[in-house]
Parts: C-alpha cells; sequence; structure tokens
C-alpha cells in the first residue's frame, strides 16, 4: 500500500466533522510534512505543514473535508492557545469556500461566452488601443484584424461598431457619425447634422440652434471641376442670404448676397475674369445658375463651387404670401348641407392650420364687405377629423344682420350643415346665417 492509498483510505473514513491522529514526522518537504501515523506501516504519508515540525517531532494530524494538516506538536509545541488553531481552522474551511464560489462564477462565465460566440479582450497600446468584443479569438483578431469581421471598440472617449478596422458607425465627443471615414457619411451632432463625402467636406448641413420657436438650416452645394461648369441649383433666400465661395489654383472668392442685392434677372460675377470666376445669375425667386470659369493658362488643379445658403424659419410668425396659402376658393359657398370645399392641400401638412374667410352674401352675389375670419387649428383634425366646428356669432358692423356657420372639418375637405341657410331667434337674438358665404380656406 501506498502513502496516497493510505491517506485516501483515511480521507474516505473520515469524512465532516473530522477525525483526529497522531504520528511521527519522517521528513519535511517545503510546505508538506511526511507523517508515520500510529497504527500505520507507511512512513511518508503527506499532510499540510500547518505548524513547525521536523524530522523526529511527534505530531497530532487532524483530517477533514478531503484535507489533512497538522494540528499540534507534542515534542516542540509552538503554542498552546488552543483558540489560534481553531481560528486557523475557520480560515482554511472559509477558503475553501470561497474558492468553490470563484470556481464556479468562472465556470458560469464560460459557459456563457461559449453559448453567445463572443469574446471580451483588452489592448493596452497601439493605434487598436481599447476594449474589444469580437467574435473570434484575440489571437485569431491580432493576426488578421482586416478581416476580423463584425467589433466593438470601446475606449473612453468613445464607442466604434466596425468590419474588421473599418468603422461603420461610432459614438463620440462630437455626436453620433455613420458611414465608413473614407465614404460619404452622416454626423450628428450636439446642435448640427452633417453629410461629409469622403474626403471629410461638408456637402449638406441642417444647423439646429435657436429657441423652439426658431430653427436655422444651413445648406451647402459643392462643385468642383477642372474646366468650365455650368449648373442651376434652387437656394430658398427670399428673405435670407446666400454665400457663393470660389476656390481654385491658390485663389479663394467669397461674396455673401441678400435678396435685395441679388434681384430677380440680375447677375455678378465673383473671382478675376482673367484668372478664375463665377458668373452667377438669378432668375426667379430660388433659382440660380451658375458659370465656373477656370483660366486655361497654368491650370494644374481643380475648381470647387461651394454654395452655402441659410433659411430661418419662426413658427412664431404667420405671413400670409397670397395664392400660394390658399387651399380653397370659389364664388362662395353658403355651405349648404349638399355642399363641400375640397382641399388642394391636407389641414394636418399645414404650419398651424386653417382659416376660414367668410364674407357677405346679398341679392345672390358675394360682396366684399362684413368680411370673417375663423380660425381651425390643425390638432383638430388629427384628433376629431370630421367633427363640426362653429364660427361663433358673426355680426356686420351696425349689428342689422347677426349669424353663426356650422361646418363639418375633415383633413381634406369641409362640408355644411343644413342650419347655415335658416333664419331662427334664439336667446333673443334673429339669426340671418344665409347672409354669409364661405369665400377662401388658406393654411397658415
Amino acid at each position: 500500500m501506498s502513502a496516497m492509498d493510505d491517506l485516501a483510505r483515511m480521507l474516505k473514513r473520515s469524512r465532516s466533522p473530522g477525525s483526529d491522529y497522531t504520528g511521527t514526522v519522517t521528513k519535511v518537504e517545503g510546505s508538506t510534512a511526511y507523517v508515520q501515523l500510529t497504527g500505520s506501516e507507511i512512513t511518508d504519508t503527506p499532510v499540510a505543514l500547518s505548524i513547525d515540525a521536523k524530522p523526529g517531532d511527534r505530531v497530532r494530524v487532524r483530517v477533514c473535508n478531503g484535507k489533512a494538516w497538522i494540528t499540534g506538536n507534542d515534542t516542540a509545541p509552538p503554542t498552546n492557545d488552543t483558540k489560534s488553531i481553531r481560528q486557523l481552522q475557520q480560515v482554511a474551511a472559509d477558503n475553501d469556500k470561497r474558492v468553490n464560489k470563484m470556481q464556479k462564477a468562472v465556470d458560469e462565465t464560460a459557459g456563457l461566452a461559449a453559448n453567445t460566440n463572443q469574446y471580451f479582450w483588452f489592448t493596452e497600446e497601439g493605434s487598436d488601443t481599447g476594449a474589444h468584443v469580437t467574435e473570434i479569438p484575440r489571437k485569431q483578431f491580432i493576426a488578421d484584424p482586416e478581416h476580423g469581421g463584425g467589433n466593438m471598440l470601446m475606449r473612453s472617449n468613445g464607442l466604434a461598431i466596425r468590419n474588421g478596422l473599418v468603422e461603420l458607425a461610432k459614438l463620440f465627443a462630437g455626436g453620433i457619425q455613420i458611414g465608413k471615414n473614407n465614404g460619404f457619411r452622416v454626423r450628428i451632432g450636439d446642435d448640427s447634422i452633417e453629410l461629409l463625402d469622403s474626403a471629410g467636406s461638408t456637402g449638406f448641413s441642417i444647423d439646429l440652434v435657436g429657441g423652439s420657436t426658431s430653427r436655422i438650416i444651413a445648406n451647402t452645394y459643392n462643385y468642383s471641376a477642372s474646366t468650365a461648369m455650368s449648373n442651376t441649383f434652387n437656394a430658398p433666400i427670399s428673405s435670407n442670404t446666400i454665400t457663393f465661395r470660389l476656390s481654385s489654383n491658390g485663389h479663394t472668392y467669397t461674396a455673401t448676397k441678400t435678396a435685395s442685392q441679388l434681384s430677380i434677372n440680375s447677375s455678378f460675377t465673383l473671382g478675376s475674369t482673367t484668372s478664375d470666376y463665377l458668373e452667377i445669375t438669378r432668375t426667379g425667386t430660388d433659382s440660380f445658375a451658375a458659370e465656373l470659369w477656370v483660366a486655361a493658362t497654368g491650370t494644374t488643379g481643380s475648381a470647387l463651387l461651394q454654395v452655402s445658403y441659410t433659411v430661418t424659419r419662426s413658427t412664431s410668425t404667420i405671413t400670409y404670401t397670397g395664392d400660394n396659402n390658399v387651399l380653397w376658393s370659389g364664388i362662395g359657398l353658403q355651405m349648404k348641407a349638399d355642399q363641400t370645399a375640397n382641399l388642394s392641400k391636407p389641414v394636418g401638412n399645414q404650419l398651424s392650420g386653417i382659416v376660414l374667410v367668410w364674407s357677405a352674401y346679398v341679392n345672390g352675389s358675394s360682396q366684399n364687405y362684413d368680411w370673417f375670419y375663423q380660425f381651425v387649428p390643425k390638432d383638430h383634425v388629427i384628433a376629431r377629423n370630421g367633427q363640426g366646428v362653429t364660427t361663433g356669432l358673426m355680426v356686420n358692423a351696425r349689428a342689422s344682420y347677426a349669424g353663426v356657420k356650422y361646418v363639418y372639418v375633415y383633413n381634406d375637405r369641409i362640408t355644411g350643415n343644413a342650419s347655415n341657410v335658416e333664419s331662427v331667434t334664439g336667446s333673443g337674438i334673429t339669426l340671418n346665417n344665409a347672409h354669409w358665404i364661405l369665400r377662401y380656406v388658406i393654411g397658415v
């Protein structure tokens, strides 16, 4: 029988709460003492050297929960403090419990990683420094990162979603970017949205600044040419400014014009006609034709035409510009039960809603007096599409006529009611509802 067989026999017999043995130390190697236990012929049973001992010492050995250690040295007692020995035994037992818990956590983590097929690792130096989440192991990724597949790179200043080393999207201090760095991409910042080309130049941007009632939209139009170019573009600057920038062969020209400075059917030249110049013609409220010329002599580079314009729209100001906002007009309708005004644009598409415009109806024809304006918010068709709306009391200047109209407002039409041509008396007021007719519906 070997020493290990002897120890295994004792451990099998000595289940919790444990058993105590005596014996003589035969040799000591490192943290292990070899003991000949009393009654055993084996001279080299290994036990933990938890108390100092040397060959020839008589010792007491404790066997518990699959482990054996020295609990006392009768030849050279290191201490008579039984309490300290018990504390040492308790520490050993507690450590066993912690090790078991840690091993369980490691096993669970390994199982989760195997099920999700994801690998988490960290690089401390180089251009790829940061925490990585990959679908292949670290060594395999580092060996061929360009073919590393989908992965995430996390740094203190942002998070990148990549295909190999190519960033497809990222979150960083400047905002959000979608698209490859070497291609067209969208960048969303704190107060702007930009579309960038492969060189990183802004091709289109929306700048969101101001309060809740004001927004500024800034657009940039770019065109490059190495010879002559003719192009037409639209820029809604009827009440704002437009900036033209010409850059070529080391020359840069910039001009800012307002609607009043660049009137319809007018033009101006930007730059030097002996070198590079831009001829801009305005032919409509929002339409511009631009001709870019690069001097034929000594031309070595390309020209860039950059047209930027800014539009400010305030939701607190409603401007009526005439027929552009009229959704319906006609000879006039009394809005009887069988009459309908079909709208050219939905009510829900208007900034705020619609205004019903009424005027007097005398001797079978509409009159340009006794005007009455009724506002209907667009929220009405969103929440109560097709439900009835009353104008309230309409009265002419001398109160010789009074009336009320009742109509049904839909998102795309307005229908009438039989009461709109009645003459009735109620609450001491005689209503002549037929005195008013609908003339216009204006989007506001």
